[in-house]
């Protein structure tokens, strides 16, 4: 997949890629300078608000046993009834990245396939050829606020909660400069050949920005306790405010040069040959922008039953049911807007198709004025459709002595897909399961206790470890270390990408069990009343949050 990325970056990003489907007038291409690439991709999928409740895109986990306070509110609210104090709740995330996901050998590679293209164009063996060098490149997580929360029990009748989360926060900067071509073709008029290069030197930024908030408000309530056991109800109304940031621009520095001499700029508006009263230009460029948004309503249904009976072995058990419903998303911009200019010697669109299809004429280029252009009309989306999918969820939790076990089995209905203008990329979402295991260690250091130290670095226990030395004024207890993980199935969906090996690349990922959530996760208690918690890895997460509750 990487080197599909790699391929698609440099043949269909680089901006001399528009001279396609040429057949006598292919020309050859004189030398080749790949410029740098510097990408940055920041944010994430956050589907662990509460470490591990399960607030994001993906369901997470659901299981009452872990005590996530008033983050229940975007898990099962039910469990919300349980609280017998004022809860607030915040999280937060660290700022982190990595970097060289990208290698020189890979760009090497794949610009060696590229310049085998001759029905772009002919680059002949032992021509001057840079490959693109890899500036900044980082995968990174920006810190910062993911979560607030708070419940408030009124005495026996009910628990009310609300909160804000960020369950999406992506975006993606991609510049390309330095890239430096010359493509030389020929024209014969009355006999006589005249030599054309056309010199290019293009610019390419790419910047996509893709934003979920959430404010929910929920309602819990306990409506049986008795010899047949617990069991509570609750529901959450969620309001979802989705953003989708999309900014391409391609500036095409460059000129024609005639037998050597003449030279012709592109956006040169000094250019005294050019006269605009007659609607002539020499603009090169392509520029598409969209600020897509929609806020759309959700609900979630839970209950929880518990066979409360001591004198029952079913009473370790916890039993869950939650409905989440998502909509359907329509984001749109009626102000967005594509502009772009390309050389009167081409015809067609970029994005044509048949007899609009974009080609390359060198023939029809007027030796007078070559570096004249003229406007198109490349149609840009003015709506974004996102769908997520809703689901239904039973959960089971058992408990061994102080430990916990829990299980969710989720269906899922609709579709999980992203689709703009004709492309649309996303899985027909059938079935998902969810596990993971909580274990209770002891709370002072001495014993058989120092065994489990190796364990409690894994989970970069620092802080609980500086907490648990002094004890005695942390008020240290109840330290929690969890793991847990899941995945989600369905059916690949993959349109409107006319590219075989494109479309094929993306099905086979999209076809892919989607890591739904894995974490190590770790919690504890001090001052009696304030509950830490720490997601030390996970996975769409990536990197380190913190999180704080307080029992009022």
């Amino acid at each position: 997949m990487k080197n599909k990325f790699l391929q698609t970056l440099i043949v269909s990003l680089f901006a001399f890629s528009f001279l396609m489907g040429q057949a006598s007038d292919t020309p050859n291409m004189l030398y080749w300078i790949g410029g740098k690439l510097n990408i940055k991709l920041n944010g994430g999928i956050n589907s662990s608000v509460g470490i591990g409740s399960g607030s994001g895109v993906f369901g997470g986990m659901i299981s009452p046993n872990l005590n996530y306070g008033s983050t229940s509110l975007f898990s099962n609210p039910a469990e919300l009834a349980y609280l017998k104090k004022a809860n607030i709740f915040f999280e937060s995330k660290l700022g982190a990245g990595i970097s060289n996901m990208l290698s020189q050998s890979d760009m090497k590679k794949q610009t060696t396939d590229m310049l085998k293209d001759t029905t772009t164009f002919i680059f002949t063996p032992g021509t001057y050829r840079k490959d693109m060098e890899i500036g900044e490149q980082e995968i990174a997580q920006v810190g910062g606020l993911a979560a607030l929360t708070g419940a408030i029990p009124f005495e026996d009748y009910f628990v009310l909660g609300g909160g804000f989360s960020t369950p999406v926060d992506f975006s993606s900067d991609l510049l390309i400069n330095g890239i430096s071509t010359d493509l030389a073709s020929s024209k014969i008029v009355a006999e006589n050949e005249t030599k054309i290069d056309i010199i290019l030197k293009p610019t390419i930024l790419a910047i996509t920005k893709l934003k979920v908030n959430r404010v929910s408000y929920g309602l819990a309530r306990e409506v049986m306790n008795n010899q047949q056991g617990q069991v509570a109800v609750g529901f959450t109304v969620n309001r979802y405010d989705i953003r989708n940031f999309i900014n391409l621009d391609l500036d095409f520095q460059g000129m024609v040069v005639l037998n050597n001499l003449n030279e012709y700029y592109f956006n040169d508006v000094n250019d005294p040959s050019i006269d605009p009263a007659k609607n002539e230009s020499n603009n090169l460029f392509f520029r598409a922008k969209g600020n897509y948004r929609d806020t759309r309503v959700g609900f979630t249904l839970g209950a929880n039953y518990n066979p409360a009976n001591k004198n029952n072995w079913l009473s370790r058990f916890n039993f869950s049911l939650v409905y989440n419903y998502n909509p359907n998303f329509v984001l749109s911009d009626n102000s967005a807007l594509m502009e772009s200019y390309q050389p009167r010697f081409m015809v067609g669109r970029f994005s044509g198709k048949g007899d609009d299809k974009f080609d390359v004429a060198i023939d029809s280029m007027d030796l007078a004025k070559p570096n004249l252009t003229k406007p198109t009309q490349n149609y840009f989306a003015s709506e974004v459709l996102i769908k997520m999918p809703s689901t239904l969820t039973v959960g089971v939790d058992a408990k061994f002595g102080k430990h916990n076990v829990s299980l969710n089995v989720i269906k899922y209905f609709n579709e999980m897909s992203y689709q703009f203008d004709r492309y649309k990329i996303g899985k027909d979402m059938s079935l998902g399961i969810r596990g993971g295991a909580d274990f209770v260690f002891p709370e002072e250091l001495k014993g058989w206790s120092w065994a489990l130290l190796p364990i409690r670095f894994l989970y970069l226990d620092l802080d609980g470890f500086i907490m648990q030395l002094f004890k005695k004024y942390t008020s240290y207890e109840n330290p929690h270390y969890r793991f847990y993980g899941g995945m989600s199935f369905g059916d690949p969906i993959v349109d409107g990408f006319s590219d075989k090996d494109t479309r094929k690349s993306l099905r086979d990922m999209m076809d892919l069990p989607i890591p739904a959530e894995f974490a190590l996760a770790r919690q504890y208690t001090i001052m009696k009343n304030i509950n830490v918690g720490v997601m030390v890895f996970g996975f769409p997460d990536m990197f380190f949050r913190f999180s704080l509750g307080y029992n009022i």
